[in-house]
């Protein structure tokens, strides 16, 4: 499997890992303890401006000459690209789509590392694209298989731009560095929390980015393959 890491035009990776590179030797290796600031500069996750625009149909031509339509409730997530500075569309929304900016993601765990006392940056990245973020936090404690071997233990935070999943908080025994990785994790996830409560799936505090009932979308992108990371 692919990597899916963003790469821009200057030839760059839009990742960042604490002490050692993604597949291909891609990205920014910062030492341990890097912030979100450095996370946000070096994969260059910040000043996207997420939003939706209205979505409308090609030239139709009428009796009344050549005219455009509008899409009823249906938008297209776009971002300033923050190499060329252009317009990128991500994804297509529903009207109940509400976007989280990767400075407010990135600011929750920055709020976390400040109130655990020992957890720090492993990893940030954007795939697909765009289309997908995330950011690792390598936690303070580890869990101990059968008593005697050491696990670490990674908090992933993972958001969607083209709304096939929302914003999402979960725990992993492997930092993110590919995009197999984040799925493995996310698949994990989903089987839990859908055995505990169907409805639990945005962090408190967070927007509800879920696909609305009138985007008429399914979140696929969370049941692949075998944990492909580092």
């Amino acid at each position: 499997m692919a990597h899916e890491l963003e790469t821009w035009s200057d030839g760059s990776a839009s990742f960042v890992s604490a002490r050692s590179h993604a597949w291909h030797r891609l990205g920014v290796v910062l030492p341990a303890g890097f912030d979100a600031a450095q996370a946000m500069r070096h994969a260059r996750l910040g000043g996207w401006n997420v939003r939706k625009e209205p979505l409308q149909t090609g030239p139709i031509l009428s009796a009344d000459g050549v005219s455009t339509l509008p899409v009823p409730d249906q938008f297209a997530t776009v971002r300033t690209n923050p190499v060329t500075g252009r317009p990128d569309v991500l994804g297509v929304v529903g009207r109940g789509y509400t976007p989280i900016q990767n400075e407010a993601h990135a600011d929750l765990l920055d709020a976390l590392v400040d109130e655990s006392g020992g957890a720090h940056f492993e990893t940030a990245g954007s795939l697909r694209g765009g289309r997908q973020v995330f950011l690792t936090m390598k936690l303070p404690t580890t869990m101990r298989i059968g008593g005697v071997d050491p696990v670490d233990l990674y908090l992933v935070a993972c958001n969607s731009h083209d709304g096939t999943s929302a914003f999402r908080l979960l725990v992993s025994s492997a930092a993110t560095t590919t995009r197999g990785a984040l799925d493995t994790a996310m698949a994990r996830l989903e089987r839990t929390v859908r055995e505990l409560d169907p409805t639990a799936w945005s962090s408190p505090g967070m927007p509800d980015t879920r696909p609305s009932r009138d985007d008429d979308r399914r979140d696929t992108r969370t049941d692949h393959g075998p944990n492909i990371g580092m």
